[in-house]
């Protein structure tokens, strides 16, 4: 299923332009409607998607892009975050049902048409927040352009309704695992003053326990790769991933120096333990 057709389809558009004239609060109406959040029981064992990671805009004056288009995505920065182009966290919907009770998807699974939005903006590039479960929801990709900031007006209203909802759905949960973590991102995510109906119907990724299992399978391959980065450990993976290496073996871009070359040790030992400590938990 199209998650974007099937807005379109309901709403009878057939060109962008006219969803634009929608007043304020019925894109508001439809930002909830058609938005789909991560589960409570996810946010519980796995409060991060990715929390090694980080996003970088391409940068075409960077000496240690690689290639024509310089890009930064998939290298270590300075203190060995994997760099990221937000392809970590927008798939995560695929391959699980959607549940609701005023669902618009009836159940089914979705397969494109969904856009990855942080609810609260200037995140992207805090490897605290950046993957933070509450701050991302999935909506249409017709829709995405209503939670986007820019400098040259105000941030439209669904942007607080939006992080209110969040406020109010994950905050006083109880994790599994990083609450000193969770804790320090829930105090850069400020709750908006902002009133919203007290009723309201929410989507939800029935992703348990497939996420946080995937989850923590990829976590366990960075760690075991930053142990053999750390202890030089000949045995051990050579790469994470193509950009992410230890400079040799097969499968890596050679124009990118290892991860030794670009992160001390100490900045590795740093992240290795925090990954550690916020590693995801098992469903019981």
């Amino acid at each position: 299923m199209n998650a974007d057709i099937t807005l379109r389809e309901y709403l009878g558009f057939q060109s962008d332009k006219n969803i634009s004239h929608l007043a304020d609060d019925e894109i508001v109406d439809l930002v909830i409607r058609y938005g789909i959040w991560p589960s409570i029981n996810s946010y519980k064992l796995a409060p991060w998607l990715a929390r090694y990671a980080l996003r970088r805009q391409r940068h075409r004056i960077d000496d240690r892009a690689p290639g024509e288009k310089r890009d930064l995505w998939g290298m270590p920065d300075e203190s060995g975050y994997f760099a990221d182009d937000n392809s970590l966290l927008k798939s995560t919907f695929k391959n699980l049902s959607i549940s609701g009770i005023s669902n618009p998807y009836e159940g089914r699974k979705i397969t494109s048409g969904l856009v990855c939005c942080h609810i609260w903006p200037s995140t992207t590039g805090n490897p605290l927040l950046f993957s933070f479960l509450p701050n991302l929801v999935w909506i249409p990709k017709s829709l995405s352009r209503f939670t986007d900031v820019f400098q040259d007006r105000e941030p439209h209203k669904v942007h607080f309704v939006l992080q209110k909802i969040s406020h109010d759905r994950y905050r006083d949960v109880a994790v599994s695992t990083g609450e000193s973590e969770v804790e320090k991102a829930w105090l850069q995510l400020i709750e908006p003053k902002i009133d919203v109906a007290n009723v309201y119907s929410l989507n939800e990724m029935n992703s348990e326990p497939s996420l946080s299992k995937r989850v923590g399978v990829r976590h366990s391959r960075l760690l075991t790769f930053l142990d053999a980065a750390i202890d030089q450990s000949a045995s051990a993976p050579k790469r994470f991933s193509k950009r992410y290496h230890l400079g040799f073996g097969s499968g890596i871009d050679k124009s990118v120096p290892p991860i030794t070359s670009i992160v001390s040790r100490d900045k590795l030992v740093e992240l290795r333990d925090l990954i550690n400590k916020t590693a995801p938990c098992a469903e019981s």
